[in-house]
């Protein structure tokens, strides 16, 4: 879906600035499905497509707040790379990132972050806003490298921004920035 104004080409038809999606669409007609590890992981609470290896292709980072690989609502994210077609189970993402403890909810939201650290790469970033590192509930945003691969603890991110405050949820609503150029939407051959 695009987002009106952002001048990123969200939906990877090639036009950054349109909002003409409308009307009923069945789900049946999906192009590709991607499929969450298990119930109440809410994969896709969150999701972002960016172009993390410049290939043309979009990718997808896709949040799952409920994931429970180290802890009830630890989360995770994933890093899916294009071209992305017919039905694709999460656990054969390309990256994953494991939040670190119960209820930090990882991946509520995920955005691209431009580059951020002048490598040229671009980098994502990633909320927990559960995180309890300075307090109850401040909450965490997660900078980590877009060639990243394998699976992964969020806890090897190269960098960390923490709320202040109690029960501030740090993070809960990210924009993203721009990439090194538009991802564009191209079929496989």
């Amino acid at each position: 879906t695009e987002v009106c104004g952002t001048g990123i080409d969200e939906d990877c038809d090639g036009i950054g600035a349109g909002c003409g999606a409308s009307g009923a669409w069945d789900l049946a007609d999906a192009e590709a499905r991607l499929l969450g590890e298990s119930g109440y992981d809410y994969a896709g609470g969150s999701v972002a497509v960016v172009d993390v290896d410049d290939d043309g292709f979009c990718d997808v980072l896709i949040g799952a707040t409920g994931h429970e690989q180290a802890g009830v609502n630890a989360g995770a994210v994933y890093l899916v790379l294009g071209p992305i077609t017919g039905d694709i189970d999460l656990r054969d993402a390309d990256t994953k990132w494991v939040g670190q403890e119960v209820e930090d909810a990882l991946g509520w939201p995920v955005a691209a972050g431009g580059d951020l650290d002048g490598d040229g790469g671009l980098d994502l970033l990633m909320t927990a806003a559960g995180d309890d590192t300075i307090d109850e509930n401040t909450g965490a945003v997660h900078i980590v490298s877009g060639t990243d691969r394998g699976n992964l603890s969020i806890g090897d991110s190269w960098a960390e921004v923490y709320g202040e405050q109690y029960h501030n949820y740090f993070g809960r609503s990210l924009v993203g920035v721009g990439q090194r150029r538009r991802a564009r939407r191209r079929h496989p051959p």
